[in-house]
């Protein structure tokens, strides 16, 4: 566990609200700013563009939880699953985070490169979707139902990065 008193952290939610199961990382976002405050040196941001505007979201951030639909169909929709920045390395296009123009693994090298802090750890919690294109406010009830085990995730993580004693957060 980090001992670390003064860390950073952000949990950033992605998605366009407008667009049913993508939307489902905003809506796992609410949830968690009002079933997760109270912890020290942990913000909550939305993100609806994607592209270069997450420089912005991420940068002076030690670490970084980034929520997002993905759509690998290689599972049921609806299913979490934490895995490293590392895991987008190789692939051909990151759509599995970010389809919305630069990917989030070139907006990090970016930022490297143009000299801003950037977390130097970053988790990405994806959220299996089944519709992408529809217009909905609300994500398909099978991807709904997973907003628990998301927060859940997310709570294990932040409570492995920061102190006992900063982390009141419980579901």
């Amino acid at each position: 566990m980090n001992t670390t008193t003064n860390q950073a952290i952000v949990v950033l939610g992605m998605g366009n609200p407008l667009l049913c199961d993508d939307s489902i990382g905003l809506h796992v976002l609410q949830c968690a700013r009002r079933e997760l405050s109270g912890m020290e040196g942990v913000s909550f941001k939305e993100n609806f563009s994607g592209g270069l505007d997450l420089l912005y979201d991420v940068m002076d951030f030690d670490q970084a939880i980034i929520i997002d639909c993905i759509q690998t169909g290689n599972a049921e929709a609806g299913t979490c699953r934490e895995f490293p920045l590392s895991a987008l390395k190789g692939l051909s296009h990151d759509r599995l985070v970010h389809a919305h123009g630069v990917g989030l693994l070139e907006t990090l090298e970016i930022g490297e490169h143009l000299g801003y802090r950037m977390p130097r750890e970053v988790v990405i919690l994806g959220i299996e979707g089944d519709d992408l294109t529809s217009f909905s406010t609300n994500p398909t009830p099978r991807v709904g139902q997973c907003v628990a085990a998301a927060i859940e995730l997310i709570q294990k993580r932040l409570s492995s990065w920061l102190p006992e004693e900063t982390f009141t957060g419980t579901i």
